[in-house]
């Protein structure tokens, strides 16, 4: 299978995965699609089985007399329960868990269009909408609403599939009492209820009949659909609408209301932006208008609903691009510097409670839509140095944890040529998009103008760390200490992520002779690291990051203290190594610098996830192992011979004597700490 075939069928693999994962978010389609995804019958309660695209209805709050006291809900748990209704047990935990969660609206709404916006914001909201601007006749427009509801289901709803070649004639009779099949023979349908034990009951006893073996599977199925006594079973009814504006005029409109006999209210809010080139604003609001204190009305829910708008080549309108409508506003700095950066980028619209995605050719034409799901394929970071202007071997060598660690043994004025060369390839950079600022409309130079000169900021740190380098031993010996400890860190999480040893790892008597016992027993000895680390190579902009926050570290003086950088990067792209890289040069500086004072809290990591903050403390944890073999051994006499590392008077330092680095993990109101 070469490349292209590969990429091919990863592809097709997440097509199918996103698929799948609609399904059974947003739905219709979680249950298997009996009898279709649009008529689809559930065995949970929608509202559970679906948490994303539902209308839910709007909360009303009780009229009481004493004003003072906050809003009250009536108690759910006044609600009479039947014994033995479980079913009823579940709708009063689904009711209470949303009761906890939902903010309360007024029973007094307004008629402004505000108030059906901010129900979009709600933790279950009441409407959804998009808005998008279009130039020309706006009487053009299609407009297609659709959405689900759903009801209890009745025995005249539960099928399963059937293979058309199935005889059910040769069926025993106490089974055609019970199952019979639709005039297509397509379905299995219904006639009595039955539950599961009747199945396990019939199918046993008639384990020799023919043409039973096949049944337990739609059997199955159909006992789960009829059993209402303790999970009532919800079958999906679709509903589809289509819409034109009659006239062209703004304001409010009320495209309908009790949309097919439901609770669905969809209205538009049109503004005419130019009058001369007929530039509208559309906003088309769809909002679930039942009111209910409890929500437990399940079949006043609106799920699934989707807007979409489409304009046909023969159409006298087309969308138009919100970048180009001039509204009159101030802008801030950041939305200048935006405008900038996304300038060739098309912007149809935005989605309120909703994402809005679209597929409109270069006039203008086709449709846009809502989606509660999106998603967007973004383009691969290249992380090589510039092949105009640097070799295959240059890039490694300027970008090598081992080379710049104390371990290699290149000299100083070689490395720090290869990072000042890293440096100037940045401002060469900067120079060319001076070049292109010349070039752009008027509209953007003063927004390229505060990016150009925070990337002189930044060029003129990375050169003012490159000097302290220079200048500072113990500067220049805690970043190559930090490359060593880095390289160490790198060496190991690759032998965790080896699956030739992953057995092992685990229960090997032998681990001691296997190919991993023989690699741990070789880094017992530091040099043998360098073996290993022919593949561990910083991205420049985690080298660039680095060499810019060396001075506001070293500096107690320096301005750059008053900052907080952030590293803004896609997931997986290095951010964590960059500041692990940073927070060891901080362990090192520290202790060449204050010595046994140097002990307390050097880094502070917080993460907001669970799961992320175990994996990060995981890689945090491996680099401080590093940092603190690297403090007992640097500098220490083996055999009366005095460590190579350390051979330079200069550079003769022992961390032994200094306080051992500890290592600690916070989840929630507890402390776990590690040394």
């Amino acid at each position: 299978m070469n490349k292209t075939d590969i990429i091919k069928e990863c592809l097709e693999a997440r097509k199918t995965i996103i698929t799948k994962l609609k399904m059974q978010l947003e739905g219709p389609g979680a249950d298997g699609s009996i009898p279709n995804a649009e008529h689809e019958i559930i065995t949970d309660i929608p509202s559970r089985r679906y948490s994303c695209g539902i209308l839910y209805p709007q909360r009303v709050t009780l009229e009481t007399e004493d004003t003072d006291d906050e809003d009250k809900v009536l108690d759910e748990g006044n609600l009479p329960v039947t014994d033995g209704d479980e079913a009823s047990v579940a709708e009063r935990e689904e009711t209470r868990k949303l009761d906890s969660n939902v903010k309360i609206v007024g029973d007094n709404k307004s008629e402004d269009e505000d108030d059906t916006i901010n129900l979009t914001n709600q933790w279950c909201p009441s409407s959804m909408g998009i808005t998008f601007f279009v130039t020309g006749d706006i009487r053009s427009l299609h407009i297609r609403l659709t959405f689900g509801t759903y009801r209890v289901s009745g025995l005249e709803d539960y099928c399963y599939p059937c293979d058309v070649s199935f005889d059910y004639d040769i069926l025993p009779s106490d089974i055609k009492n019970h199952i019979g099949l639709t005039e297509d023979k397509r379905f299995f349908i219904v006639k009595e209820p039955f539950d599961e034990k009747w199945v396990r009951n019939t199918l046993n006893v008639k384990e020799a009949s023919p043409g039973t073996c096949n049944l337990w599977i739609p059997l199955m199925a159909l006992a789960q659909q009829c059993n209402n006594t303790y999970h009532k079973s919800y079958v999906r009814i679709p509903h589809a609408l289509d819409f034109q504006f009659e006239n062209r005029e703004e304001g409010f409109i009320d495209l309908g209301d009790s949309l097919d006999d439901t609770d669905c209210h969809l209205t538009a809010f049109c503004k005419l932006m130019d009058e001369d080139k007929q530039i509208w604003s559309i906003t088309l609001m769809v909002s679930n208008e039942f009111k209910d204190y409890k929500l437990k009305e399940y079949e006043k829910f609106i799920f699934q609903p989707h807007l979409k708008v489409t304009i046909d080549e023969q159409d006298d309108a087309r969308f138009f691009d919100r970048n180009q409508v001039k509204n009159g506003f101030s802008i801030d700095d950041e939305e200048e510097r935006l405008d900038l950066l996304y300038r060739n980028q098309k912007n149809y619209g935005s989605g309120l409670g909703t994402s809005l995605q679209w597929d409109i050719d270069e006039n203008g034409k086709g449709h846009l839509f809502n989606d509660f799901l999106p998603q967007k394929e973004l383009p691969g970071m290249d992380f090589r140095l510039p092949t105009d202007e640097f070799t295959k071997e240059e890039s490694e060598q300027i970008l090598s944890m081992k080379v710049h660690s104390d371990l290699d043994g290149t000299s100083k004025e070689k490395k720090l040529a290869y990072l000042s060369r890293l440096v100037d390839s940045y401002r060469r950079w900067i120079a060319d998009l001076e070049i292109k600022e010349k070039k752009l409309p008027d509209k953007y130079h003063r927004a390229a103008s505060m990016n150009l000169a925070d990337c002189k900021e930044a060029a003129g740190r990375m050169a003012d760390g490159l000097d302290l380098l220079r200048d500072n031993e113990q500067v220049y010996t805690a970043f190559s200490l930090a490359n060593r400890a880095m390289l160490m860190q790198r060496v190991h999480l690759g032998i965790i992520a080896d699956e030739k040893y992953g057995k092992e790892r685990y229960g090997n008597e032998d681990v001691q002779e296997s190919p991993l016992g023989q690699m741990l027993t070789d880094l017992n000895e530091i040099e043998n690291y360098c073996k290993y680390g022919d593949t561990c190579f910083w991205r420049p902009f985690q080298l660039a990051f680095i060499l810019m926050s060396l001075k506001g570290i070293v500096d107690e003086d320096s301005t750059d203290r008053e900052l907080v950088d952030l590293i803004w990067f896609p997931t997986g792209g290095g951010k964590t190594e960059a500041y692990l890289g940073l927070s060891a040069f901080v362990i090192f500086y520290r202790r060449l610098v204050y010595g046994k004072k140097a002990g307390g809290t050097n880094i502070i990591m917080r993460y907001t996830l669970r799961l992320l903050t175990s994996q990060q403390f995981s890689r945090a944890a491996t680099l401080i192992c590093a940092c603190e073999i690297i403090r007992k051994t640097y500098g220490v006499k083996e055999s009366g011979k005095q460590n190579r590392y350390s051979k330079k008077k200069k550079r003769k330092v022992r961390f032994s004597g200094m306080s051992r680095l500890p290592l600690a993990c916070g989840l929630g109101t507890t402390i776990h700490q590690t040394h």
